[in-house]
């Protein structure tokens, strides 16, 4: 990448609007916009990007958007998470937490490997938010009786409480999505991501 690019995808920092044009797969560009990173040979895109690193808008021009756009979907949806959480007053948790949480408010308790299992992560990441969960108050964590080298995470009064709050939000979540889609188009939906998911799954990491 030329020097003059380089500045460019630092400068994303900034809310200014700016144009890229690359020739090869950028790491750069993955870490700047939170996208997934895919090889073309060019593209170009205009970014507003604003101060809390939430991709606004987004003009692209290249052969196959499918992968940005769903960068583009998670991203809107994150957002989205967010103002509704700081809107509640929570501001102490990520959307990354969501999946332990929801993990827990099914089952009450589960083992480190039991959670990184249901909601596909590498066990180092869940051990990593469930430590960020428990210095948050949300989650206890004790050695199993049976197994000491079993960690079990369970949740705390505090996370108890939230469960509401994060139902009500789970619920829009769902209802945009009921009113974006067809049930029809849900499940088709939910077949071509089953396929990409099993296209781009790496053998033997579990998930």
């Amino acid at each position: 990448m030329s020097d003059a690019s380089r500045l460019e995808v630092e400068g994303l920092e900034s809310c200014e609007v700016l144009k890229f044009r690359f020739q090869k797969n950028c790491p750069a560009i993955k870490k700047r916009l939170q996208l997934p990173c895919f090889r073309l040979k060019y593209f170009d895109v205009k970014v507003i990007r604003l101060k809390k690193g939430i991709l606004e808008q987004t003009e692209h021009r290249y052969a196959d958007n499918t992968l940005f756009m769903m960068g583009s979907v998670v991203a809107e949806m994150n957002a989205f998470l967010v103002s509704r959480l700081h809107a509640a007053g929570v501001v102490d948790l990520a959307t990354s937490h969501g999946d332990i949480l929801a993990a827990l408010y099914e089952s009450n308790q589960a083992t480190m490997s039991e959670l990184a299992q249901r909601i596909r992560r590498d066990p180092s990441t869940v051990t990593a938010l469930v430590n960020k969960l428990r210095k948050l108050g949300y989650v206890e964590v004790h050695r199993s009786d049976a197994d000491k080298r079993v960690s079990i995470v369970c949740l705390s009064e505090k996370g108890k409480g939230f469960k509401s709050l994060f139902g009500e939000i789970s619920k829009e979540l769902a209802e945009k999505q009921a009113k974006a889609l067809s049930s029809e188009e849900r499940e088709q939906l939910r077949v071509i991501l089953q396929k990409l998911h099993d296209e781009y799954r790496i053998e033997g990491n579990g998930r």
